[in-house]
């Protein structure tokens, strides 16, 4: 499966820093790599979401329940 990502600028300046430093060889070696990561962090099916679970039910996605949660502390 062939993909073209489009990157941020900051994202794409990390992936050209870590391929000049040789620590991956490609850009695909540098995804691959992300995404094993990110698959090894996943919290195991029945643990809640520490990141996303708590405004679960509180608000329709998650920025919308990170600006109620900063209006209550800024009052």
């Amino acid at each position: 499966m062939a993909s073209n990502l489009p990157l941020t600028p900051e994202l794409e300046q990390l992936l050209r820093e870590q391929l000049t430093t040789g620590r991956f060889q490609t850009a695909s070696d540098a995804v691959a790599a992300a995404l094993r990561l990110m698959e090894e962090r996943q919290p195991a099916p029945d643990t809640p979401d520490d990141a996303f679970g708590l405004w679960k039910g509180h608000a329709q996605d998650g920025l919308a329940y990170q600006r109620t949660i900063r209006a209550e502390w800024g009052k």
